[in-house]
């Protein structure tokens, strides 16, 4: 098992890389030719949101819970979100494979999905990769009775 630190590092860089693919894909959505859009880049994005999310499953999940009396909580918080998150791509997958919606319809779609998605991780940067919980230092508790 990795520590807490290599597991922000990666998450870290997993965040990056999507990142720079919900860039792409709002590149190939912002096409000025009125040509089809491309689907490709929101797909790939949609494979490394999936990476992301077995990672964290495997690797971050465990030392959330073990990281202090929160852990439980932001556990279930982060499995929801997750379970919500591969609802998404599941969908998205769906309408985009299917071919009955048209293309205006599926680039709100992606635009949508995008902005979510980057809402998401700005909140779990915030709330989970900001040194603690991850920390790898000990946490003292000491008392004092007066």
């Amino acid at each position: 098992m990795s520590t807490a630190s290599e597991v922000r590092a990666r998450v870290r860089a997993e965040h990056a890389t999507i990142g720079r693919l919900m860039d792409e894909v709002r590149c190939a959505l912002d096409s000025p030719v009125r040509a089809p859009p491309r689907w490709e880049p929101a797909m790939e994005l949609c494979a490394a949101l999936e990476r992301l999310l077995d990672f964290e499953d495997r690797e971050l999940l465990p030392i959330l819970s073990d990281a202090d009396a929160w852990g439980d909580v932001r556990v279930a918080s982060l499995d929801d979100e997750h379970r919500a998150q591969r609802a998404m791509i599941a969908a998205l997958r769906e309408d985009i494979d299917a071919g009955f919606r048209t293309a205006d319809d599926l680039v709100e779609e992606v635009v949508w999905f995008v902005g979510a998605l980057e809402r998401d991780l700005a909140e779990e940067r915030y709330l989970i990769l900001t040194g603690e919980p991850l920390s790898d230092g000990c946490i003292v508790v000491d008392q004092s009775d007066g």
